[in-house]
């Protein structure tokens, strides 16, 4: 014999409606929950790592990680640049220049911040 397939019986709206404000109820009910206990570890956390103890040992840990990877090598000179990789920064660096420049320029010359019968030098 072949096994038959039962299927759920057909629920009325209001047995529905029952059912989704259960789940609802447990949803709010484990949120709620939830918060309770991670206010809790923050709490206890807050504590924890504001330990004199603590601190000093996370200062010793840095320390000893720090000692333990040492800093990679720098990169080699631009000996092994080829022509025009370095084109861009060559146009900034002029750039930056002539807006150093024009900023030089226009500090010495100001322009008349005073009324115009104020004779006295701004600078």
């Amino acid at each position: 014999m072949a096994t038959e397939e039962k299927k759920p019986p057909r629920l009325t709206g209001a047995a529905k409606e029952h059912q989704i404000g259960e789940v609802e109820a447990r949803l709010y009910k484990r949120r709620a929950d939830t918060k309770v206990h991670a206010a809790a570890v923050g709490d206890h956390l807050r504590t924890a790592m504001t330990s004199p103890y603590t601190l000093a040992g996370a200062a010793g840990l840095g320390f000893a990680i720090a000692w333990w990877y040492p800093r990679s090598k720098a990169e080699p000179e631009d000996a092994d640049r080829k022509d025009g990789e370095d084109r861009g920064t060559s146009v900034l660096a002029t750039l930056m220049s002539g807006l150093n420049l024009a900023g030089l320029a226009m500090s010495l010359f100001p322009t008349g911040a005073g009324t115009a019968g104020d004779d006295a030098d701004p600078r």
